[in-house]
């Protein structure tokens, strides 16, 4: 939508399937998560056009960001842990503190930024905003573009 790029979406039932169509040449290009794609990056299987992270990636330093061409572009993947509703508040907090704590610990910090990603950690509030934020967002592009699920 930012670059006025014209392209078809095809609906895949997972990352596997649509690399696999990348690789034999089915479709020209997709969007994958770096744990998926980079190892067919490393075998020479596909060639990495660009991350969609603000900045280039610690590990791909060569691969621009998409941003450097397209100022403001930035879809990131993110993760959460979510606790069903009527969770008693006193548990959510003691998790929220469990969780924020573990997401501090050196090794972890670690272990998710050798596959790029980064750990945060927040407050449920500020997750909470943060998933407001995205829904916002989100909705205005599948509203501009008339999207529909399928």
């Amino acid at each position: 939508m930012m670059s006025g790029t014209d392209m078809t979406h095809v609906p895949y039932k997972g990352s596997a399937p649509a690399m696999m169509d990348v690789i034999g040449g089915q479709v020209q290009l997709m969007f994958d998560n770096t744990v998926t794609a980079w190892p067919q990056v490393q075998a020479g299987k596909v060639r990495p056009l660009g991350v969609t992270t603000k900045q280039r990636l610690k590990s791909a330093p060569d691969v621009p960001a998409i941003a450097e061409v397209l100022p403001g572009f930035e879809a990131n993947a993110w993760h959460g842990i979510f606790a069903p509703a009527g969770t008693p508040q006193p548990i959510v907090d003691k998790l929220a503190l469990e969780i924020q704590a573990v997401m501090k610990d050196p090794a972890i910090v670690e272990a998710f930024t050798k596959v790029d990603t980064i750990p945060v950690g927040s407050t449920p509030r500020e997750f909470r905003a943060f998933i407001d934020a995205e829904t916002e967002r989100w909705g205005n592009v599948v509203r501009k573009l008339g999207l529909t699920a399928e």
